[in-house]
Order: C-alpha cells, then structure tokens, then sequence
C-alpha cells in the first residue's frame, strides 16, 4: 500500500468518525436550537447535524421551517458549505448569490445565475447533488445514482415512493440530502486526478465538512415538503437567500439593497414618495403592491391584485423591507386562505402582528402589520 493510498484510507476513516460522533449529538442540537423541530421528526437529526456544520443558521425567531421550500441560489449554497468550498465576499453592487454561482460554475455544478430565484425541484437537485460529488450525470441518471447510493430514500406519494423530481424541495430534504451525501463523500474520497474519469469533475475534491461555517453568504435552504406522508428525504424558503433575515430596521441601505434585489428577480420596478412605496404590476400598468408606514414597526402592505403571483411576491418584499419576519410560504397560503374563505386573518409571529383584511374592492387585500 503506497503512502497516497494509506493517506486517503486515514482520511476516511477520519471522517467517518468524526461523522458518526457528531450524530448522537445532532438530534439534541436541533431540537434545542429550533423550536419548530419536534422530537422524533424524521429530519431532527439531519437539522442538528446540519446546524453543527454552519450548513444551516435558522431563523430569527428560533424556527427551522422545516416544510418552507427554496430557491436553486439557496441549495447551492448548502451544497458549497457541505463541501467546506470557501466563497468570496459579495462585492458592492453585486446581487447576493453572485460569488456563490461564480464558485459553483468553477466546479462544474452546471448552473446559471439566471435561475437563482426559481424554486428548486427535487430533479435538478439530484443533479446537482451528483455534480458536487464528482458525477455529471443528466436528472434520470443522478437519481438513479442517488437512489442506489442510498443518498436519496424516495418520497411516499399516493401509498408509493416515487422521487417526485418535479416536486418543490423543502428544507427538511434538503438537509437529509445534505447529511446524506456528505456521507457518501466520506466513504468515497475521488480520484486524485477527476478528469481521468468521464463521470467525475473537480466538484467531487471534497469530503464532509467537520466543523465551522464557510463564507457563503449565510443560511441554507430548504427541499418541499412530503406529500401524503412522511418524506424520505427531508425538507424546503423561497426565492430569498438562505434563511436571511429581515434587514435589521435602522439599517436603511440594506433594507433598500435586499428590496431593489427582490423587485428586480421579479422584473419589476419600486417607487418612492415621501414613505410610501410602490411596486408596478407585473402587466406594466399601475402598481401591484404598496408599502405604507404608519411609525417604526406600525404600518399596512396593500396587494391590489392577489391573482397575479408578483404582486404577492412584492408584497412580501415590502414586508421585510418593514422589518415583518414572516415566511414566504406562510405568507402566500394566508393570502390564499383569506381570498377563497372571504375572511380576515390574523397571525401572530414572536413580537408581530399581522391581520389580513379583505377590501371592498374585488381582488384587493391589506395586510396590517405591527411590531410590540
């Protein structure tokens, strides 16, 4: 046995270990960290293994949202962290998953910047999950791999597993996927040389990230959540960055950058007149969504179209542009509840209030939100 190959077998077993001594501690770390993981859930143990590996940071109100879904630019970044990749800082100007999918592109993730903001489906993550492990592989041939490897279980979709590759990811998936697949790296280290083989690339260079955070910019992301039962992979937030909170209320420039951000991955345009903002519609005529501020902390988001998706998607901006801490998915089934039921709601999130109130107006809702 040459000295390369007793270095590698040292590494594995390294890693091995370290991975399975930080498990017991996992499930205990979760539920301790997030109080919406439930003891017994079946991605406790992913969660906590995830936190304890700076893959994920939770929110600020203490929750996990293990069922919110994510974006591509959010699962990449897990994926980068998983690996211990570091990441450049975000330069000035610059939207936030830029170093992230200029690091993905130089290991061959096969990824475009285009789709940052789009949710992530279970297929493309399959594939992406193969390319940082070494394998371009199409989406058929990375879930065959996935499933053969034991990285993926499948999802229970009508009393049947099925990999459901055109379902929404949750963030409970993902992590599981995560944990998974830092496994399978553990115990399958890459050849010194990728290129050599036609099925790895030079994202595969990589083992489990046994401690600490990379620079990725924050969060993780998530994966859908199961349908009819309990899923075999995990969890699911939408286009936004990894677990990124609200910018913090006297920090002005950032909440304006995060805002300008949203508003543009959606292709639409804000206003401002004296403290009222407006975001157009998606149609180009007239607004879809107006922000206007009472006080600090006190104030109303109007959605003047609730069935256009954007004007949805802007309202939410405008709420955490407020400082309202409310996930996007929350959000959007309270919208979708209020329009079918034709009653108002109230929601109450740590030291918020938010009531969603119907007009007189067909089509329009107001969202009243107050801090305490």
């Amino acid at each position: 046995m040459n000295k390369k190959t007793s270095r590698r077998l040292a590494a594995v077993a390294l890693s091995l270990f370290l991975l399975g001594h930080a498990v017991a501690a996992a499930a205990a770390q979760a539920e301790k960290r997030f109080t919406d993981v439930k003891p017994g859930a079946w991605y406790e143990t992913s969660v906590g293994w995830a936190f304890q590996h700076g893959i994920v940071a939770g929110y600020p109100d203490g929750t996990f949202r293990p069922n919110a879904p994510l974006t591509e630019a959010e699962f990449v970044t897990m994926l980068l962290k998983r690996a211990g990749i570091p990441i450049r800082e975000k330069q000035p100007g610059e939207k936030w998953f830029a170093p992230i999918y200029e690091k993905a592109t130089e290991m061959h993730y096969g990824v475009r910047a285009a789709d940052a903001g789009k949710l992530q489906t279970r297929g493309k993550a399959a594939a992406l999950i193969a390319a940082s492990l070494g394998r371009t592989l199409d989406e058929e041939a990375a879930i065959r791999f996935l499933l053969d490897e034991g990285i993926a279980k499948g999802r229970s979709v009508g009393g049947r597993i099925d990999f459901a590759p055109n379902a929404t990811m949750t963030r409970a998936e993902a992590v599981s996927f995560m944990q998974r697949a830092a496994e399978y790296a553990a115990k399958h280290p890459v050849a010194d040389d990728p290129d050599s083989s036609g099925t790895e690339n030079s994202a595969g260079k990589d083992g489990m990230q046994t401690g600490g955070s990379t620079n990725a910019g924050g969060g993780t992301g998530n994966s859908g959540s199961s349908s009819g039962g309990n899923s075999g992979d995990g969890g699911s937030p939408g286009a936004e960055r990894p677990d990124s909170p609200p910018p913090s209320a006297d920090n002005l420039a950032e909440r304006t950058e995060q805002l300008a951000e949203r508003i543009d991955e959606l292709g639409l345009t804000v206003e401002k007149n004296g403290q009222v903002l407006s975001v157009s519609h998606p149609s180009g005529q007239g607004n879809g969504a107006i922000l206007i501020p009472a006080s600090d902390g006190v104030g109303s988001v109007q959605v003047l179209d609730d069935s256009e998706a954007g004007c949805l998607q802007s309202a939410h901006a405008l709420l955490q542009y407020a400082g309202i801490a409310i996930d996007r998915t929350v959000f959007t089934n309270t919208l979708a509840a209020v329009k079918e039921s034709g009653n108002n709601a109230a929601l109450k999130i740590g030291s918020q209030l938010l009531t969603f109130q119907r007009t007189n107006t067909p089509g329009q809702i107001t969202i009243q939100y107050a801090k305490y």
